[in-house]
């Protein structure tokens, strides 16, 4: 409909042009003569490549159609034309236009970015949050009694090293979990039933089953996607997009 086309918009058209121009610079740098076909032949050799694009746009939510139809300007153009460009490069590897290389490792790049940036928000959250759920249960003691063995040995051990390293400041045990030890204190003891659950199962798991080792899954996920970014590897878009409704959900009237 009008509010939801795609195609028949600016950026479409431009980059419909560009990725038909594309796709014949291709043919000719596979030594097809192009010349020597017929425009329903020379279509008929173009459409294994059109393919991908088209399925690409036939898919896209309406909160991806939204995005491409405002891309405003020339690096709105851009991102159109780069987007077609990528749908057929995974589908034909060897279909690499100039500067095609350069932006998937820009955006490579930005996914990991962005979901290093939602990785510590949440982080952040966590530290907040489970302090004040734990104290609150606990009281003074929270620290000993709420927290794992391991964990209260392994963050105890840390801040030691660092508060030695670093004479000039003090860091507490707290200070210094790692993002999975998160997980650990929601599922030690009865913290699960007593101070988790209810706030710490994704919406629509609450049914699923395997207790509260199944409904922190979600926790190990984010550990191993902090784990990739870490690595440098590349974060894919689910897992980005996996970050983000995470993010809403926790921090949703905090953002």
């Amino acid at each position: 409909d009008h509010d939801n086309g795609i195609l028949s918009i600016n950026v479409g058209i431009y980059s419909l042009i560009r990725i038909g121009n594309d796709i014949i610079n291709h043919l000719i740098s596979k030594n097809i003569n192009i010349f020597n076909f017929s425009v329903e032949e020379l279509l008929e050799k173009m459409h294994c490549y059109i393919e991908p694009a088209i399925s690409y746009l036939n898919e896209l939510n309406y909160d991806e159609r939204k995005e491409l139809r405002t891309s405003y300007g020339g690096g709105g153009k851009i991102k159109y034309w780069r987007k077609l460009q990528r749908e057929i490069h995974n589908a034909h590897a060897d279909f690499l236009p100039s500067g095609l290389q350069e932006y998937l490792e820009n955006d490579q790049k930005k996914y990991n970015q962005e979901s290093f940036n939602m990785i510590r928000d949440i982080e952040s959250f966590f530290k907040i949050d489970f302090e004040n759920k734990l104290s609150n249960f606990y009281g003074d003691r929270w620290f000993f009694e709420g927290v794992p063995k391991s964990v209260y040995d392994s963050a105890s051990k840390l801040a030691s090293e660092k508060n030695y390293s670093n004479k000039e400041g003090h860091v507490e045990p707290w200070e210094c979990l790692h993002l999975i030890n998160y997980r650990d204190i929601a599922i030690h003891g009865s913290n699960w039933r007593d101070l988790f659950e209810k706030s710490y199962t994704k919406p629509g798991e609450e049914k699923i089953s395997g207790g509260k080792n199944a409904k922190t899954q979600w926790l190990q996920k984010l550990n191993d996607i902090r784990n990739t970014i870490v690595h440098n590897y590349s974060v894919t878009v689910e897992d980005h997009d996996f970050l983000l409704t995470i993010k809403q959900w926790l921090l949703q009237d905090k953002i």
